[in-house]
């Protein structure tokens, strides 16, 4: 399989490393929602969203609430990971990710995993809007429609 899995337009890239793996060299269970967290935040960082800029100025501070992870083939030590990140559902104040973890060399699917992700309003401690700067640029991206941000932080979708 060429390029991106079908509905998906970005992905990233990690290297298991011995830290990462049990006696065996396979990845231990809980390093996936690591990767998966690293690779939304470059997500986000490709829609043109630094980490810090998200939350410091546009109040988009996402919380996990719910994790769904299907381990279908061991990752092990120093495979080189495709992490493929989509948008699957947008709430008021929640955002739906899924993931695909696939072995750059074959691409055979490794893990797949869907998570439900909150914004947070620090201030009052409950849910807040996605604020609709935020949204918009998801939305262009998951229909891989450059969004001017994308262009400033010089990346493409499918990066």
């Amino acid at each position: 399989m060429d390029g991106l899995p079908v509905g998906y337009h970005f992905h990233y890239s990690h290297r298991v490393l011995y830290s990462e793996v049990d006696p065996q060299e396979i990845v231990f269970n809980s390093r996936y929602l690591e990767f998966f967290d690293a690779a939304v935040t470059e997500y986000y960082r490709v829609l043109g969203f630094p980490p810090g800029e998200i939350v410091s100025v546009h109040h988009c501070d996402m919380v996990v609430i719910r994790a769904e992870v299907e381990f279908i083939a061991p990752a092990r030590m120093d495979d080189l990971l495709h992490i493929h990140v989509r948008t699957a559902h947008f709430g008021s104040t929640s955002i739906t990710k899924q993931f695909e973890i696939r072995r750059a060399r074959d691409q055979v699917l490794l893990t797949r995993a869907s998570i439900k992700y909150v914004n947070f309003d620090r201030a009052t401690g409950k849910a807040a809007l996605v604020p609709r700067v935020v949204r918009e640029a998801i939305a262009q991206f998951e229909k891989g429609v450059p969004h001017p941000r994308n262009e400033r932080a010089g990346e493409r979708p499918g990066a």
